[in-house]
């Protein structure tokens, strides 16, 4: 891919929309839900500026494949596997090794913030009035919490525990 095309790709991957497989107030973008997920890494583990860094490039490949919601790759693993062989292929030809040679801390922490900050995006939405972002909600929780487990983090606990106290109050 020539440089040209390359610099573009990754200019215009920002503007992929995510959240478009159930109703939504607000239509978040990529780069809306980067920046987002980087500012939650960096209240979480200020000194980690690698999670900052793979966070930036994380969802680019979504501009060859979309936003793929995570109910589906976990509804449909032989999905997820196929995707992830498309956006590993996506990521070798735009020359994005960081998604490759990254230990497995950082590539935790990166989930968990992208995880919270979709849970984040949900209390925006309940805020504003969706009823139908409740059950998205519930998902991302669970896989929160199934990943708390694995990966047991302060940090992230005290922060899901505040989501979800703002929850119960809407």
């Amino acid at each position: 891919m020539a440089d040209e095309a390359r610099y573009e790709v990754l200019r215009l991957a920002g503007g992929v929309v995510r959240c478009h497989s159930f109703p939504t107030i607000r239509k978040p973008t990529i780069a809306e839900h980067t920046w987002n997920a980087m500012m939650i890494a960096r209240q979480l583990w200020p000194e980690d500026m690698k999670v900052r860094e793979y966070l930036q490039v994380h969802d680019l490949c979504e501009f060859d494949t979309g936003d793929t919601p995570a109910h589906a790759k976990w509804r449909w693993p032989e999905l997820k596997r196929t995707l992830d062989v498309c956006e590993t292929e996506a990521a070798h030809e735009r020359g994005l090794t960081e998604l490759f040679f990254t230990d497995d801390l950082i590539k935790i922490r990166a989930k968990f913030a992208d995880w919270l900050e979709f849970a984040w995006f949900c209390i925006d939405e309940m805020r504003l009035g969706n009823k139908f972002i409740v059950v998205e909600y519930d998902r991302i929780l669970g896989g929160l919490m199934k990943k708390l487990d694995e990966h047991f983090d302060q940090g992230v606990h005290a922060m899901l525990a505040q989501i979800h106290a703002i929850r119960m109050k809407l």
